[in-house]
């Protein structure tokens, strides 16, 4: 049986270095998969963070951009053509960062797809957003996305 939900996790310490191009790592995708990619940069205050601006990849869609006092995360998604190559993201800002990449399976695009939850929690958290998944008629995957600044 394969996975529902394959993630994989990459860094600006391990995966590339510090700069304007975040690398989301990637992950194996077929024919009407969700892709979520989720990138985060980290720089040292607020009014820094708040001017950071990225550039959606192409196909994508934006379904967050969320800041903290010194982090900012943007989580994109699209339906995979099959076996696509996951994009860079490039960033106005050269800082830190991290990304992940997560490929759902068996997504229902004709009953709703990725669902946005636009829902706060507060103090700079975020919900994922959820997915519908026809495999079982009601079945949902939840895919949580966390930041952490190092």
């Amino acid at each position: 049986m394969a996975n529902l939900v394959t993630v994989a996790q990459s860094d600006s310490a391990n995966d590339g270095g510090s700069g304007t191009t975040l690398y989301p790592p990637q992950v194996s995708n077929a024919n009407d998969d969700a892709i979520l990619i989720k990138v985060t940069q980290s720089l040292n205050n607020a009014s820094q963070v708040a001017a950071i601006t990225v550039t959606v990849p192409t196909g994508y869609t934006q379904i967050r951009d969320i800041r903290d006092s010194e982090v900012r995360s943007w989580v994109f998604y699209k339906r995979s053509t099959g076996n696509e190559t996951i994009p860079t993201v490039t960033s106005s800002a050269s800082s830190k960062w991290t990304c992940a990449t997560a490929v759902v399976t068996d997504v229902d695009w004709a009953n709703g797809g990725v669902n946005q939850n636009v829902a706060n929690t507060g103090g700079g958290d975020q919900k994922s957003p959820d997915l519908t998944t026809h495999s079982a008629g009601g079945a949902s995957a939840i895919v949580c996305f966390y930041s952490l600044e190092r």
